[in-house]
């Protein structure tokens, strides 16, 4: 649940992690589909959301200062 004007996420405890899936592989074999996912290893979901918020660039990229 967001929360817009605290600007964060309300309903993600400390304790919970979070994997992105980076490669979605499917086989049909003799007329079943079959599902093999490779995931990213688990990172803490507030870090994760807090990033997302806030994005952290790679120097030397940047975005200017949003205008007054």
């Amino acid at each position: 649940m967001w929360d817009g004007p605290n600007m964060k996420f309300t309903n993600i405890t400390a304790d919970e992690k979070i994997r992105i899936v980076i490669e979605d592989g499917f086989k049909i074999h003799d007329g079943h589909p079959t599902f093999n996912k490779t995931y990213t290893d688990p990172v803490p979901a507030t870090e994760f959301a807090a990033e997302l918020i806030k994005h952290t660039y790679r120097k030397p990229w940047s975005l200017p200062d949003m205008p007054a």
